[in-house]
């Protein structure tokens, strides 16, 4: 192994102060620039390609929010149809119809509205069985 040729490598048996090699006022002489490495600029198509793609991502998530919107909707919706169906079946329950009927004989009575009340509630005991088979 030639230890002259190593000029950088420290040895074990070599002295710590090794001379420069001859090229030493050559080194000294060089003067050495810093050159700065600037970032390329975007053209102008990259640059219409960022922004396309930024307004992308924004319609992308003004989707999302849309859609979360509308399934807010929609199971507001179905909670509503529910109730809905609710009123509908104590609309339809026997004890309101008689009151119903009660109610408006109550307000004829001067008509013979209880007389007619009698008659209502017929009617409804028999459309209150014939929906119960049903």
């Amino acid at each position: 192994m030639n230890k002259n040729k190593n000029r950088f490598a420290y040895f074990k048996d070599m002295p710590y102060d090794i001379p420069l090699p001859k090229y030493e006022n050559k080194f000294k002489s060089l003067k050495f620039e810093e050159i700065d490495e600037t970032t390329p600029q975007p053209t102008p198509q990259e640059l219409e390609i960022k922004v396309l793609k930024e307004q992308l991502a924004q319609k992308e998530q003004e989707l999302i929010n849309m859609k979360d919107k509308f399934d807010k909707q929609n199971t507001n919706i179905s909670i509503l149809e529910n109730k809905y169906q609710e009123a509908l079946n104590t609309k339809n329950h026997l004890s309101y119809k008689l009151g119903e009927a009660l109610i408006k004989a109550n307000k004829n009575w001067y008509k013979g509205g209880y007389v007619k009340f009698i008659f209502e509630v017929i009617r409804i005991k028999k459309e209150h069985r014939n929906r119960e088979q049903i």
